[in-house]
């Protein structure tokens, strides 16, 4: 894919693959097609972030306890930042295997912390800077939005099914290559709380310990 600096040539590059004409602008959109590009454009962008574990949009955060408690369940609760798509994890732990409890309502983090001021998140943000996407994110990203936009443009079924293929076949290539790119986590479990948990096989990279 050649090099694309704004959202607008994302935008042109999915209206190539449904043999669209080419939009000028979507700040705002004056076209039909602007208006439908427009529209589509942010919600797949979250879509295809919150789907993946993308190394380019992972951020760490701290993030300070709320003065109000939740009603149950929990005893303290911290604000997500508003950038948030996806829960990753606490307090540096794999996203894998995690050992805390914790929920997500309403824009905050749920925990039993003991009321502790900050805690450390991992989390998927949304990345709207164009510039800073991976280009196999990039190329999914492109095709998803085809795929969207499609229905409003194309009447051959065919085109449709052919993006159907093509989204399955960069979805897996993407996603498997940004899994690549994360080294493996050596993590310590215990072999009765294995067998508690009825778990009878491993990863590769899970290590028992007595």
């Amino acid at each position: 894919m050649a090099v694309v600096k704004d959202p607008v040539g994302y935008a042109n590059l999915a209206l190539d693959k449904i043999g669209q004409k080419a939009i000028a602008s979507m700040s705002p959109p004056s076209t039909p097609t602007e208006i439908i590009v427009a529209r589509n454009f942010d919600p797949v962008r979250r879509s295809v972030l919150r789907d993946g574990v993308w190394n380019f949009a992972k951020k760490r955060l701290v993030i300070t306890r709320d003065a109000t408690a939740p009603a149950f369940d929990y005893t303290d609760r911290y604000l997500l930042p508003n950038d948030f798509i996806r829960f990753l994890s606490i307090n540096g732990e794999s996203e894998i295997y995690q050992t805390r409890d914790y929920d997500l309502s309403e824009g905050y983090l749920l925990l039993n912390a003991d009321n502790a001021n900050s805690v450390n998140i991992r989390y998927i943000a949304d990345i709207t800077d164009v510039t800073k996407w991976d280009s196999l994110f990039a190329d999914l990203f492109v095709l998803r939005l085809a795929q969207e936009i499609s229905f409003s443009f194309a009447r051959d079924e065919s085109i449709i099914a052919r993006l159907d293929k093509l989204v399955m076949k960069a979805e897996a290539k993407a996603l498997g290559t940004d899994g690549q790119e994360r080294p493996p986590k050596r993590i310590q479990r215990s072999k009765y709380l294995a067998a508690r948990q009825r778990e009878t096989s491993y990863p590769a990279w899970l290590v028992d310990s007595e």
